[in-house]
């Protein structure tokens, strides 16, 4: 009776993967490996950035498809919604004026479109 788990059971072991993502987390912060600019222009590729987000997620999940599911997801979220350049943005113009993000002169806060659309109507 062995009260350690076999070789094969280690990956099996939830709390045990936990401790793995979180050791890669941190480790690959401080990990130096020297690359060639071709590399890291390669490894900054949008596209090679969601390959390594998508391996990253499938890690965790251990499912393609909610791995899948996932990064669409934070597609969305990035590059739609939370994205100040894109149409369908969710951000407050008012907050990304304030903040400084956008510059407009174009920019009238919702309350002059919303008198000046009752005075139309009136």
């Amino acid at each position: 009776m062995s009260f350690l788990p076999s070789i094969e059971g280690i990956s099996t072991l939830e709390p045990l993967s936990m401790l793995f993502i979180v050791l890669v987390q941190i480790g690959g912060r401080y990990l130096r490996i020297e690359l060639t600019p071709a590399q890291q222009k390669l490894i900054n590729n949008p596209i090679f950035q969601t390959v390594i987000l998508f391996c990253i997620i499938l890690m965790t999940t251990k499912c393609i498809v909610k791995s899948f599911i996932i990064v669409f997801v934070m597609f969305i979220c990035v590059n739609i919604l939370f994205n100040e350049n894109h149409k369908y943005n969710i951000l407050s113009k008012k907050w990304l004026l304030s903040e400084k993000i956008i510059t407009g002169k174009t920019y009238k806060p919702l309350k002059d479109l919303y008198i000046k659309n009752m005075l139309n109507v009136i």
